[in-house]
């Protein structure tokens, strides 16, 4: 031995040092992980409290403001790549992200310091939020799930770059048990969860743990910390600022409303009735008890037949539904009010919070079931699905159908 160079220790003792250290790392409280939780509670309080400053159904338009649309980032507004993080739907989602977040962490930025991790997380979030622009163009997503994976993935790179210096046990708690549990969490989810956002955040972690040299921080050292380069503070800080100018657009056009685009229409035939319904969007049954889509439909006319309701998803939220109107409504005055506005103007009319009507031939109606803060956006677009004026015949209430006359003609000498 030289002097120069430390002394070469025994390999049972250097894996004991590393299990010292995950152990350490994850006891001890890291201020970038507390400040990145803060900041998810923060956001998450200012999405429940935004009806002070937004108004009525506040808690929606922060999420159409803040959520990832493709539609809308390749038209401009690219802060939707980086603001989902900051938007959940509830409290659960909330929860679970925040939780992975100071879990995984504080090793993370014990070996990598807090300028790095800032950088992984704001990198894993844009490489998701590229990642969701192959999403159906009509699809909003939020939530901070991508740059949880991306930090993740850059524990399984973290755990790579140090391999060669690791026994089996570290390498399997540093990369296989992370690896697995990053797998397990791309292949589970509900129906709404977006893979392809957890992917493309993975990804980018993965990414961003490679390239990033760890700079190990000594841990229970007096608060002595190795200071990060200047510049890479430099550019954790500038992300910082990025995100907040990001929300501030973001709140900016959540105020102005979520424009959608219009809704190319196609029709079919249904005896004397031609009803039109959203040319790319799925087809199904509405089910009362329900208020969704469910099943697959060919045929919109068998079903009106059948009694059933022909029904198609509507891009963000909502449903288009055809039936007749005593199966949609109690035909009151209000009811009547509104099916005869529709037929009169050739426009979708709101008869009630979150309801559009448009009337159709002489018994049966066209109606929108949506969000509230979505009802004008839906009725620009789907404008060309509205039955032209004087196209539709609403009677007087109480008044007496022609097919109801019919039959009362023919009932005597049947």
């Amino acid at each position: 031995m030289d002097g120069t160079s430390p002394p070469k220790l025994p390999g049972d003792m250097v894996q004991l040092a590393w299990l010292r250290w995950l152990g350490l790392a994850w006891r001890l409280r890291r201020p970038g992980v507390v400040w990145l939780t803060a900041a998810l509670v923060a956001s998450w309080l200012a999405q429940n409290s935004a009806g002070w400053w937004l108004g009525e159904h506040a808690d929606t338009q922060w999420l159409l403001g803040l959520g990832h649309i493709p539609y809308h980032v390749l038209r401009g507004q690219w802060w939707r790549l980086v603001t989902p993080v900051w938007a959940h739907t509830d409290i659960l989602h909330l929860g679970v992200n925040a939780l992975l977040l100071w879990l995984v962490g504080r090793p993370i930025e014990a070996a990598y310091g807090p300028a790095r991790l800032l950088l992984i997380w704001f990198g894993s979030a844009l490489f998701a939020g590229i990642a969701m622009l192959s999403n159906p163009q009509l699809q909003v997503t939020v939530g901070a799930s991508g740059a949880v994976y991306g930090l993740v993935a850059a524990l399984v790179a973290l755990g790579l770059k140090l391999a060669p210096r690791l026994g089996p046990r570290m390498r399997w708690l540093m990369i296989g048990v992370p690896g697995l549990c990053l797998l397990t969490l791309l292949l589970l989810g509900g129906q709404h969860t977006d893979r392809v956002a957890h992917l493309g955040g993975a990804v980018g972690g993965l990414t961003m743990g490679v390239v990033l040299r760890p700079q190990f921080l000594p841990l229970g050292l007096a608060g002595r910390r190795r200071a990060s380069p200047g510049w890479l503070r430099g550019l954790a800080w500038a992300g910082v600022g990025l995100q907040f100018l990001a929300i501030a657009l973001a709140n900016l056009h959540s105020v102005q409303g979520v424009l959608l685009p219009t809704l190319p229409a196609l029709q079919f035939q249904f005896d004397d009735l031609r009803v039109r319904y959203p040319a790319d969007t799925r087809r199904g049954t509405f089910h009362v008890a329900s208020g969704r889509c469910d099943g697959d439909l060919t045929d919109g006319a068998w079903a009106l037949r059948s009694g059933r309701m022909p029904c198609w998803p509507l891009p963000l939220s909502g449903a288009l539904v055809v039936a007749k109107r005593r199966q949609l409504f109690t035909m009151d005055a209000g009811d009547y009010a509104a099916l005869r506005k529709s037929a009169q103007t050739g426009r979708w009319v709101e008869r009630q919070t979150g309801v559009l009507v448009s009337a159709l031939g002489r018994e049966h109606a066209a109606v929108v079931f949506a969000d509230p803060a979505l009802l004008s956006a839906y009725r620009a677009s789907l404008a060309e699905l509205a039955t032209p004026a004087g196209e539709a015949w609403v009677p007087a209430p109480g008044a007496v159908t022609p097919a109801e006359a019919s039959t009362a003609t023919a009932a005597p000498g049947s």
